[in-house]
């Protein structure tokens, strides 16, 4: 994973995707963006992420390993896609998520999210 603070590409992606109609506060000065090469992990099915990932542009693939080795293809997903850690593949030991291509992908800490919403509903019912 490679962190990327280029301004321009910054703002020409938030632009192009709309990232902000996903949440109902500002959120351009608590994410970052993130390059992965193809064949890099993104999301491990064993470890927990703190992060959740908005794939901008490019592919990912959702595999696991059998116990046997053999590499399983489960699907994929392209641009505009939420992903978080694949707990929704927990029954499958050794699930993982890589970048199928060069992909740039916006990563959010969820506990900022989490925080945040909690002040605000706190200001709100004050």
């Amino acid at each position: 994973m490679e962190w990327i603070d280029n301004r321009y590409l910054f703002t020409e992606y938030f632009k192009k995707t709309k990232f902000s109609q996903y949440f109902g506060f500002p959120v351009k000065d608590i994410i970052k963006l993130c390059r992965f090469h193809q064949g890099e992990q993104i999301i491990e099915s064993d470890i927990i992420s703190d992060f959740i990932y908005f794939l901008l542009d490019g592919e990912v693939k959702f595999l696991v390993t059998s116990d046997s080795g053999k590499i399983v293809y489960l699907g994929g997903c392209k641009e505009f896609t939420v992903l978080g850690e694949v707990s929704s593949l927990s029954l499958l030991q050794n699930a993982y998520v890589l970048a199928f291509h060069l992909i740039h992908i916006v990563i959010v800490f969820w506990m900022i999210i989490h925080f945040y919403v909690i002040s605000v509903r706190q200001w709100l019912t004050a």
